[in-house]
């Protein structure tokens, strides 16, 4: 990796010139649109982790305050999501830094129980290298016509022990 300046900002929003550089350069770049979801409506209070490389953003993980009940008590989640890395970005470490400054974040100013994330099938492992762990129950997630199983992998990662395995969930909304 080239000896380049790196710096992680967290912002309440992107650019459109931002969003067009982390997102747009491909068509179903999260391999999603084919389950036709609805997903949680962006909030003011979510933020935006973006990792610039020589000021030109290459990578990108998004962060909300979700409440929910997990193993049968009120929980405050640290929801992750829209985790990306620009194609030319991507084998330098830079998602996985993102997310270790995300989760402190989470862990240290929102003081959330567990971070939680969606994933596809290819992601697992990038996750579980980064210490998250999947959840073993079934979780449902609320869309218009209805609650239906989660086709995603939920992953977890525990700020308190209580919350260090997931046994029931009831997420009560939309994945984000």
């Amino acid at each position: 990796m080239p000896d380049t300046p790196l710096d992680i900002r967290v912002v309440e929003q992107l650019s459109p010139e931002e969003t067009q550089h982390l997102f747009g350069w491909g068509e179903n770049i999260f391999d999603t649109a084919h389950l036709n979801l609805t997903y949680r409506p962006k909030d003011s209070r979510d933020r935006r982790f973006v990792l610039y490389e020589e000021q030109v953003p290459v990578s990108h993980a998004g962060v909300l305050q979700h409440h929910a009940h997990a193993n049968g008590r009120p929980a405050l989640i640290g929801g992750v999501g829209g985790v990306v890395t620009v194609p030319g970005a991507r084998r330098r470490g830079y998602a996985g830094r993102l997310l270790r400054h995300a989760a402190a974040f989470l862990r240290d100013e929102w003081r959330v129980d567990f971070a939680l994330l969606f994933c596809i099938d290819q992601r697992v492992g990038f996750y579980q290298r980064l210490e998250w762990a999947e959840v073993a129950c079934e979780v449902l997630i609320d869309q218009p016509h209805g609650r239906v199983p989660c086709p995603f992998h939920v992953m977890t990662l525990a700020f308190k022990p209580e919350f260090s395995r997931i046994d029931a969930l009831n997420l009560g909304s939309p994945s984000w």
